[in-house]
């Protein structure tokens, strides 16, 4: 007995076939992917800058803390 496997792939699938190709098939496999709209991933890069842009203000926010810190230590230690 041969056994054959069937890839069908398709940007936009529509119902009617769908239904159609699992008569035929055993076991389907479905999988689906999100799409994203131009809006979407404007949205998504506007977050990821921001995030960004917080993550260097909390970097050099540490690093001045850090820069203050060891200037007092020096400052207060005898010569």
């Amino acid at each position: 007995m041969k056994i054959s496997q069937v890839f069908l792939i398709s940007a936009s699938l529509r119902n009617e076939i769908l239904e159609m190709t699992s008569k035929f098939m055993t076991g389907p496999f479905k999988d689906s992917c999100k799409f994203m709209t131009e809006e979407k991933l404007k949205e998504k890069g506007r977050n990821r800058k921001e995030k960004k842009r917080k993550k260097k203000k909390k970097q050099r926010k540490e690093k001045r803390t850090l820069s203050s810190c060891q200037r007092g230590r020096g400052a207060s230690q005898p010569p």
